[in-house]
């Protein structure tokens, strides 16, 4: 598989849960086999979903020795960690039982050793139909020092590239659709957008968008970008929430 995460053990164990996953919607867990992944095995740990809280089944040693700086006996979560690092665990492993989907973070943490930068993959895995019941993760450290981003973000992986071109060929198979092009007129109107909105910089390409969509008639975009709210004449609709952004 191509690289998509930026770290070779990543990708790996990406790869490893897409092939014991198959065409089912989540693995169960009794589908993982440590010996399938042996080097990763000291960089994961696997929890489990208990009510509000997540009980923490395994601890990899290299996870132990990196973060604590001992052996820990595995417990809660909330017994482990505590203020930010908590929180920001809590949510990762809540969006992937919510989206029964991978996700990817980073974050820094402040080990015995110094602060260090961890990149983490959570793979879900269930015993019941349908829902999250563990999950697994692999983590990637790297001295805080070499990273200047302080974000704690959580990245949603990308959709399979040949998935991805195969759901646009769909689309322009629909005799529903209208592809909007540029023609005469759209570089009066997006030059007027870019004046009057002092665009510039990444925003230039959603005033493209916006100017697409008043030249053809467009008047109601969706999207859950709220910056082309920005665009007077356009109104942006929030798919996700069905409601106006």
């Amino acid at each position: 598989m191509a690289r998509q995460l930026g770290d070779p053990s990543l990708d790996s164990f990406y790869a490893y849960w897409l092939r014991i996953r198959g065409k089912k919607l989540l693995p169960r867990r009794r589908d993982f086999d440590p010996a399938d992944i042996p080097s990763l095995l000291p960089y994961m740990t696997i929890v489990e979903a208990a009510g509000d809280r997540f009980r923490v089944r395994l601890i990899g040693t290299e996870v132990q020795r990196r973060i604590k700086g001992k052996a820990i006996t595995p417990l809660f979560l909330d017994e482990l960690e505590h203020g930010r690092y908590l929180a920001f665990l809590t949510e990762v492993y809540r969006t992937v039982i919510a989206q029964k989907k991978p996700v990817l973070s980073h974050t820094r943490y402040a080990s015995p050793r110094g602060e260090i930068s961890i990149r983490r993959l959570t793979v879900p895995f269930s015993e019941r139909p349908g829902t999250v019941t563990q999950l697994m993760s692999l983590m990637v450290f790297s001295h805080a020092a070499n990273d200047q981003d302080r974000m704690l973000t959580i990245y949603a992986l990308p959709t399979p590239l040949a998935r991805a071109l195969d759901q646009v060929d769909a689309w322009l198979e629909s005799p529903t659709l209208a592809l909007l092009a540029e023609s005469t007129g759209h570089w009066a109107g997006l030059r007027t957008l870019l004046d009057d909105g002092r665009i510039a910089g990444p925003r230039v390409h959603d005033a493209r968008i916006a100017a697409l969509c008043r030249l053809h008639g467009v008047r109601e975009l969706w999207s859950a970008d709220r910056d082309f709210t920005r665009f007077p004449g356009l109104a942006v609709v929030n798919p996700l929430i069905g409601r106006s952004a």
